[in-house]
């Protein structure tokens, strides 16, 4: 899927050092190409979205599915999690509202992210350096953002802990 190809070259370019056995969430997964590359490469993969996953993910001993939206997760059970992707169907802003209400919870240990920054229409692109500084308002050190090839009108943001 074209999910499925968007992790790989995002995980390919991003470079963060995930490591078999580490816990990702990834928030928008269905219908789960994202997270069965999760998957392939060892993770423990937590998918949240209301909509229904592919049942041969649901089979995999490695993954749960949250059937709600974000906004239906209590904040302290991300604390689980060191890694966290999101590519949901939304505004540049409204996925970053809902990131930064994660990663600035008190017990939140994500090192670092994978967003998908939708840009729904051109003028959005202009707005990516207020993105950068805000994820680096964050704590994170490390903030780039590329389009890569398996990027439609979209672009993704890596954001990493020092």
């Amino acid at each position: 899927s074209r999910a499925y190809l968007k992790m790989a070259e995002a995980l390919a370019w991003s470079g963060l050092p995930i490591q078999p056995g580490d816990s990702f969430v990834e928030i928008g997964s269905a219908p789960g190409g994202a997270c069965q590359r999760l998957l392939d490469l060892g993770l423990k993969v937590t998918g949240i979205d209301p909509a229904e996953m592919d049942p041969l993910l649901l089979a995999h001993p490695r993954f749960e599915h949250w059937r709600c939206k974000t906004a239906g997760v209590r904040r302290k059970m991300y604390s689980k999690f060191r890694w966290l992707a999101a590519d949901a169907s939304a505004t540049p802003n409204y996925t970053l509202d809902c990131v930064e209400d994660i990663v600035n919870y008190k017990t939140s240990h994500i090192a670092g992210m994978l967003l998908t920054l939708k840009l729904t229409n051109y003028d959005l692109a202009a707005k990516m350096d207020e993105h950068i500084a805000r994820v680096h308002s964050w704590g994170y050190a490390r903030v780039e953002v590329r389009q890569l090839a398996s990027n439609r009108r979209e672009c993704c943001l890596v954001a990493e802990r020092s």
